[in-house]
Parts: C-alpha cells; structure tokens; sequence
C-alpha cells in the first residue's frame, strides 16, 4: 500500500495528476461507475468469476480515492471492500488499456494524544478536540460504568491515549482507547483497558498465567482445584493387624 501511495504522489507531481477523495454513492453498481469515467466495459469480461463476487462489497458512502491526469483521464483508483482488501482500477501508460486487481489495503497504526477541557459532555468535547466521531462513540461506551458523568464539572480535564487505523494520513475503522483519565477538581480517575479493549479503573488487578505465559481465567482455575482434590481412595476400611515398633 504503501507503494501504491507512493506512485500515486510521485504521478500526481511528475505529471500534474490530481488525486481526488470520493464517495461510493448509494445504489451505484460498478459498472455505471466505468461507464461514468470512459472506460470501456469490457474491463469486466476480463474480471475472474470469483472477483466479480467482490463487486457486491463495497458498501454505499464508502470514501476511495482517484487519480486523474490533466485531460481528466482515470489512471488510477483504489475502492475499499472492506477494512483490509480494496479494489485496483488501473490504466495501462504504454496501451491505455484498464487493468483490475485485488489487492490488500495497507494499514499504518498510530498512537495519539488528546486533552481537552470538559465544557459539555466528553462526546461532544472530544469530537470538537479530534473530529473522530468513531472517537467520540467510543469514549462514552469507555466512561459508561467507570466515570460518573453527571458529576463533570466545566473545566475538569479529560485526556486520553488511543491507536487508530490509518491510510492515506486519513482515519479508517474504530479507533483502540489504551489509557484515558478525568480530573475533577484535585483528584484524578485512571481507566485503563485490557487486551480485549474492555475498560477498568486499576491495572494492579491480580492476573494468574499458565507455564506458557497466557493467562487463566477463574473458571479455569476453580476447575482445576475441583480435579486436584485428593479424597479418602477407600472408606471404611479399617487396619486389623496389630502395630509393632520392632524394626523387621
């Protein structure tokens, strides 16, 4: 993918090619699409059978990018179909003819900061402080059962630290909250999450792993007392030869 970015920045300023951000509108089939920029429809007789099937994934209002040349030809385009695959439209420079591809969509994880003053609520000042609305979503399911919100007083600080998916430098998918924090007047709430993204206030909770180092839940663990209790192998039974403190 990110070779691709690369082409596609090194065509837009060698050739005075424009990139272009776009959204699939809602009810337009593929097809339309070719015959919208001037390719010709044999494009898809050429399309495998098994990738015609991708054709039906791309989803209404999903953004993709474009690149044009400075007679408003299509060079290229990249439509995602999903979170990791996205559909290639490629124009040959040699022959003019258009080529299709599947190829994987290139992801780059980023770690961010924000800080912001409470002066509403955290969704609403979060989306002011990111402009991530997927952001803002997830930090009132974060504060849910750990913060109080009712509580928050204007001015009390909010700060949190987050991984988000990117491509192209643009956001794409739910972002990961790691660690957030409120302040309000001198005491500070820490909420961190876990590996499966689920917040708690502590990070000092007891943890037990097994040999190979992954960890084991409770359950797991009455289980396997319940199977390591030693009982009575014979019950009333009873020694009937006398005892002697004789050594043989």
């Amino acid at each position: 993918m990110k070779i691709l970015v690369l082409c596609l920045i090194l065509l837009s300023s060698v050739w005075g090619a424009r990139i272009v951000e776009s959204y699939w509108l809602e009810g337009q089939v593929f097809s339309r699409y070719l015959e919208e920029r001037d390719i010709p429809l044999g494009l898809l007789q050429r399309i495998d059978e098994e990738d015609k099937k991708f054709l039906l994934e791309i989803q209404s209002g999903e953004k993709f990018y474009e690149l044009f040349d400075e007679a408003g030809r299509l060079l290229q385009a990249l439509i995602p179909i999903g979170e990791e695959m996205q559909i290639q439209v490629v124009r040959e420079a040699d022959s003019g003819i258009y080529s299709f591809d599947i190829v994987p969509i290139g992801l780059a994880d980023h770690e961010h900061q924000a800080v912001s003053a409470i002066q509403s609520n955290p969704h609403s000042d979060i989306m002011q402080a990111t402009n991530n609305i997927r952001l803002a979503d997830k930090i009132d399911r974060f504060f849910k059962h750990t913060v109080d919100c009712r509580k928050l007083q204007k001015n009390d600080t909010m700060a949190i630290v987050y991984t988000q998916k990117e491509r192209l430098g643009k956001p794409l998918g739910s972002p990961k909250v790691k660690i957030a924090m409120m302040e309000t007047g001198a005491k500070k709430q820490f909420i961190y999450a876990d590996k499966s993204g689920i917040p708690c206030k502590s990070s000092t909770k007891k943890v037990t792993y097994d040999s190979h180092g992954n960890p084991v839940t409770k359950a797991e663990i009455r289980r396997l007392k319940r199977k390591l209790v030693f009982g009575m192998p014979l019950r009333h039974i009873r020694i009937s030869s006398r005892f002697s403190y004789k050594r043989w």
